[in-house]
């Protein structure tokens, strides 16, 4: 009988401890990215099959939480809908109670400075978490944190989790006695590689062991870099300079989409959150929400805005079939167009299936934060309807750019490179004929620096880029990628610039540049 007992008090306090974060675990997939904490409560339990237990006064019902990850563990969701609120979670049967932590433990202060281990210069924006709890802060300017924490009686000391994008992770063990003035050295962990001249082998402009590079724009002579480490909606945002060297970290609000450079070589930020225009501001980044304009529409891109003023842009019809040039003129408020270009032959061939498919396709990307932006990938924000990839190759890919003050039409269509003055005249033509080339990849490049035009081959698994003659459409020097399946390629100050992930297992995407 003694040993029946004590069987059953076995099995009892082992099934309590298997089910101690049963509820916890469970997969739930919630309906929608925005709601208020209330609401996924509900709609959590009843997914669950649960029920949470809180206080109406202690839990911010009304607040409202964006979740990116719809599909996710009960923990994980409910860590993102009190990520700002000290809430513990207890289970308890087929219920999870919600309280906030407990007012009556004491509570200490955590301080001290992070800095550079090689140079000792103090660290802003070092994260610095307390190992097994939600407590944490960032560093300041001047490397300083505080971190208000309860203690328990027994607690004897504490594990601090330190990270920075720039810089290897760091744990440090402080005893409950030792907890001001901490001083902790951070080591480096961008890749410091000295510049290799050669004519044709790339370096690695930027990049580490610690995170991907997502997208990056030129900005001057500075490169913004969007850069995450384990999920996309934790990013942020480098400022690198000339030297290559890290000048600041601004993290991002809400899941990047994309950065690209308007008419007035300004860099704007799309997130799924809102889009923002990036400016230089003390040697940092400045976010500044921003609203569509003339300059910075990405379905009527626009291409320059001249001294007089007039805003050159150009746009695709519904079936990309079309494209009209046209220019603004902001003191009469009129737009003209001063060039169509028509494939009238597929337009036929597709038109009764187009007609189909593409309604109400239009002005789907008009608003800049519409979160359907996600089907653009970053290069290319001409075009954003859907195509099967016979329809692509029928499509127009028909740029404008202004260089020295000329318009330049690259007419794919009827094999035309065309030049225009600032007013919109015509001056002249020159055939090209590297579109016909089933190696060619529908991009142009502009070098601003150097006033060059280049253009995109892909030839056995490598990727060339080809310069353009802008008097006679002619192709010039090539230059061959040194590795195969690169990401948004760029020129800039006679340089090739591209995102690669190297073959080394422990790297993650980089930054290269390659000398044309």
């Amino acid at each position: 009988m003694k040993n029946f007992l004590s069987l059953l008090f076995f099995l009892f306090v082992s099934g309590n401890l298997l089910c101690q974060s049963v509820l916890l675990d469970k997969l739930v997939t919630v309906s929608r990215h925005s709601a208020t904490i209330d609401v996924y409560l509900k709609e959590i339990s009843a997914k669950g099959n649960f029920t949470f237990t809180y206080s109406n006064t202690q839990i911010p019902l009304d607040k409202k939480v964006f979740i990116i990850n719809r599909t996710q563990k009960v923990s994980a969701i409910l860590d993102i809908l009190f990520k700002n609120y000290d809430v513990e979670y207890i289970e308890r049967y087929n219920k999870i109670i919600l309280k906030p932590l407990s007012s009556a433990l004491k509570t200490i202060n955590i301080s001290g400075i992070v800095k550079d281990k090689s140079c000792d210069e103090s660290l802003a924006g070092v994260n610095i978490k307390v190992y097994g709890s939600s407590f944490g802060a960032q560093t300041d300017q001047q490397g300083v944190f505080r971190i208000t924490v309860p203690v328990h009686k027994n607690t004897e000391n504490f594990k601090l989790i330190i990270s920075h994008i720039s810089y290897k992770s760091d744990t440090v063990i402080v005893p409950k006695s030792k907890i001001n003035k901490i001083a902790v050295f951070l080591e480096s962990n961008i890749l410091d590689i000295p510049e290799i001249n050669i004519f044709g082998v790339p370096q690695i402009a930027f990049g580490n062991t610690e995170f991907h590079i997502y997208d990056y724009e030129i900005l001057q002579d500075n490169i913004l870099l969007i850069v995450y480490e384990k999920r996309l909606s934790k990013s942020n945002l480098l400022l690198v300079n000339k030297d290559l060297k890290l000048s600041c970290i601004r993290e991002i609000g809400g899941t990047p989409v994309g950065m690209y450079k308007d008419c007035v070589d300004d860099v704007n930020l799309i997130t799924f959150y809102k889009p923002y225009k990036l400016t230089l501001k003390d040697e940092c980044l400045s976010f500044v929400s921003a609203k569509q304009t003339w300059l910075n529409k990405i379905h009527k891109p626009c291409v320059a805005k001249t001294k007089a003023g007039l805003l050159f842009y150009y746009y695709y019809g519904p079936t990309r079939l079309s494209v009209d040039f046209s220019f603004y003129n902001p003191v009469t408020k009129k737009d003209s167009v001063f060039r169509q270009i028509t494939d009238t032959i597929s337009l036929n061939e597709l038109k009764e299936n187009l007609e189909k498919n593409t309604q109400g396709q239009q002005n789907a990307r008009g608003n800049m934060a519409d979160i359907k932006i996600g089907d653009w990938d970053g290069d290319d924000r001409l075009s954003f309807e859907t195509a099967s990839d016979v329809e692509k190759k029928k499509q127009l890919y028909t740029p404008m750019i202004f260089l020295q003050d000329s318009l330049f039409i690259f007419n794919h269509c009827e094999g035309l490179l065309e030049i225009y003055n600032n007013q919109a005249k015509h001056i002249r033509s020159v055939n090209i004929s590297y579109q016909d080339s089933p190696d060619w990849k529908r991009k142009v490049y502009i070098d601003n620096a150097t006033k060059k035009i280049y253009t995109l081959f892909f030839k056995n698994n490598h990727y060339e880029v080809t310069e353009i003659d802008k008097l006679t459409g002619a192709l010039g020097e090539t230059c061959k990628l040194h590795y195969t399946w690169v990401d948004k390629i760029q020129v800039h100050e006679g340089n090739v610039y591209f995102l690669y992930k190297p073959a080394q297992y422990n790297f993650r995407k980089c930054l290269y540049k390659q000398k044309l």
